[in-house]
C-alpha cells in the first residue's frame, strides 16, 4: 500500500447503515472549520445547524429516490431475463449498477452529514448554555449591584423572609382555628 493509500484510509472511518449496509465514510473532526460557530450570535449559529439539517434530509430523500431506481431497474433486468432478451436485461443491469453507485455515494454523504449535525447540535447546545450562564451571571450582578448586597446576601435574605411568610401563615392559620 502506497503513503497516499493509507493516507486516504486514514481519514475514513465505517459506518453500518440502515439494514445492515457498511460503507466507508471519510472522517469528521469537531475541529472542521466549517463546524464551527464562533462569531456567530445564538440566532445565526441556529440557522446555520438548521440549514445542515435541511440538507441531511435532502440527502436522505435523493438516496430514497435513487434506491428506488435501484429496485426499478433490478426488476427489469430480471423481468427481460424471463423474457429472453439479453440486451435488454445487460442494459437494465448496468442502470442498475450505476444507481447503486449513486446511492452509495449518497449513503456516504448522508453518514457524513448525520454525523456533522450531531457535532453542530452539540456545539449549538454548549453556545446556548454559555449565553444562558452570561445571563444569569449578569442578572446577579445587576441584582447585587441595585440591592448593595452580595449574592449569598440576597440568598440569607430571602431564606429569612421565607421564615418569616411561614411564621405569618402559621399564625393566621392558628387564628382561623380559633375562630372555628
Amino acid at each position: 500500500m502506497t503513503d497516499k493509500e493509507k493516507e486516504d484510509t486514514s481519514k475514513e472511518s465505517e459506518v453500518t447503515m440502515g439494514e445492515g449496509t457498511l460503507i466507508k465514510v471519510d472522517r469528521v473532526s469537531s475541529d472542521d472549520p466549517e463546524l464551527s460557530l464562533e462569531g456567530m450570535d445564538i440566532k445565526e449559529a441556529k440557522e446555520y445547524v438548521l440549514d445542515y439539517i435541511s440538507t441531511e434530509k435532502r440527502v436522505e430523500q435523493a438516496l430514497s429516490e435513487k434506491l428506488a431506481q435501484v429496485k426499478q431497474w433490478v426488476k427489469r433486468a430480471e423481468l427481460a431475463k424471463e423474457k429472453g432478451r439479453e440486451n435488454l436485461a445487460r442494459e437494465a443491469g448496468n442502470r442498475s449498477a450505476r444507481y447503486k453507485r449513486e446511492a452509495n455515494k449518497l449513503k456516504r454523504e448522508l453518514a457524513s452529514y448525520r454525523t456533522k449535525n450531531a457535532i453542530l447540535k452539540e456545539k449549538l447546545l454548549l453556545k446556548a448554555k454559555e449565553i444562558d450562564s452570561t445571563k444569569a451571571e449578569a442578572l446577579l450582578a445587576s441584582l447585587e449591584a441595585l440591592s448593595g448586597k452580595s449574592t449569598e446576601e440576597l440568598k440569607l435574605d430571602s431564606k429569612f423572609e421565607d421564615q418569616e411568610i411561614d411564621t405569618e401563615l402559621d399564625k393566621l392559620k392558628s387564628d382561623i382555628k380559633a375562630e372555628e
